[in-house]
């Protein structure tokens, strides 16, 4: 599927356990290595079903480039300290299914994410690669 500018939130519902989700999740946001130009420094934690990734620039090769160029950390700025998340909220032990959610968490305080979604829809897209490991027949709905 394309990856459109508006993208918010991805739906999966994913032949795993909650369990298997959540480390889809941890090992996905660290996927990236550190010549990848997209690669992005993350804060993690888990509570219960949820799984937070903040937010905290742009990785080493990423970083040095975008210092060529003034106008990325203006870009950039809005994106520190957003919230990628990933809340698991059903599990059915019948079918052995998970339904999940990942999304970019918005605050009151923030503006709209515009600019700085990319590193965003990057990795939203390594969870998703991340999840088909686990399942080749992954559902995913984008909104």
């Amino acid at each position: 599927m394309a990856a459109r500018d508006d993208v918010e939130q991805w739906d999966f519902v994913v032949a795993a356990s909650s369990d298997a989700c959540l480390a889809a999740f941890y090992r996905a946001m660290n996927a990236k290595s550190a010549f990848n130009v997209r690669q992005a420094k993350w804060t993690l934690s888990v509570d219960g079903l949820t799984a937070t990734a903040v937010y905290r620039g742009r990785g080493r090769l990423g970083g040095r480039l975008a210092a060529l160029w003034p106008r990325r950390p203006e870009q950039e700025s809005p994106a520190i300290a957003r919230h990628l998340r990933m809340q698991v909220w059903h599990y059915d032990e019948v079918t052995g299914s998970s339904e999940c959610s990942i999304w970019v968490a918005q605050d009151a305080t923030s503006p709209n994410v515009g600019a700085a979604v990319a590193p965003f829809r990057s990795y939203m897209c390594e969870v998703e690669s991340a999840l088909r490991a686990l399942d080749s027949g992954l559902r995913v709905t984008k909104e």
